[in-house]
C-alpha cells in the first residue's frame, strides 16, 4: 500500500526506498498486528526539511502486509487502512492511503490531506510509533466502527492545524510586537 503524508523516522536501517547515492537509511518500522507482519518504509522525501513538506501532499511511505492469502486481501487492506488512521492521529498529519496492490489486484484512488505534524502527541520516531500502535491497536479495532473513529481521525489533524493558525493570526494582529 502506498501512503501519503506520514513523516516517521524508522526504527531500523534499510536499503529499501532510499534516494540515489544513499546506501542505507533509518526508514523501516516492523509491526505485528492482527496476526500479520507489517513493514513500513519511509521514502527519502520524508527526511527532507520539515518546512519544505508542511502543507503539501507528499508520497512518503510504502506499507507491506506480509504473507496474505488471496482470500484475506480485503482484511489486509482494512488492517493497512486502520494503521493509517492510527498513524494520522499519532503524527497529527493527514496520512492517506492511495494505492493498494496485491498480486495483480490493484486499486488506486485520489486522496486529499497534507503534512502538518502540528504538536503530534507521539514522537515521530520508530520505537515510539511502534509502542503507540501496539498499545492502541486492539482497542481501536474493537471500537473504530461503533465510535466512528476513522471519521474523527480524518478531520482532527486539519482542524487542530486550522485552529492553531487562527489563534496565531489573532495573537499576531493584536500583538504589540507587530511592526
Amino acid at each position: 500500500m502506498e501512503v501519503a503524508n506520514l513523516l516517521i523516522i524508522g526504527e531500523k536501517f534499510s536499503g529499501e526506498f532510499v534516494r540515489a547515492g544513499q546506501y542505507r537509511t533509518r526508514n523501516h518500522v516492523v509491526l505485528r498486528l492482527s496476526g500479520k507482519v507489517i513493514d513500513l518504509f519511509q521514502h527519502g522525501v520524508a527526511f527532507d526539511p520539515h518546512g519544505k513538506l508542511v502543507n503539501r501532499w507528499v508520497h512518503t511511505t510504502t506499507l507491506f502486509v506480509r504473507d496474505v492469502p488471496t482470500a484475506e486481501l480485503r482484511a489486509a487492506e482494512r488492517i493497512a487502512t486502520d494503521l493509517c488512521h492510527l498513524l494520522s492521529f499519532g503524527t497529527m498529519s493527514e496520512g492517506r492511503p492511495f494505492v493498494f496492490d496485491y498480486g495483480g489486484h490493484r486499486r488506486r484512488w485520489s486522496s486529499d490531506g497534507v503534512i502538518s505534524q502540528f504538536r503530534p502527541p507521539i514522537a515521530p520516531d520508530g520505537e515510539a510509533i511502534r509502542s503507540y500502535v501496539s498499545a492502541t491497536w486492539n482497542a481501536y479495532r474493537k471500537l473504530n466502527r461503533s465510535r466512528k473513529l476513522p471519521e474523527l481521525i480524518t478531520i482532527l489533524p486539519s482542524q487542530i492545524t486550522a485552529i492553531s493558525h487562527w489563534k496565531f493570526e489573532c495573537f499576531w494582529r493584536s500583538s504589540p510586537l507587530r511592526t
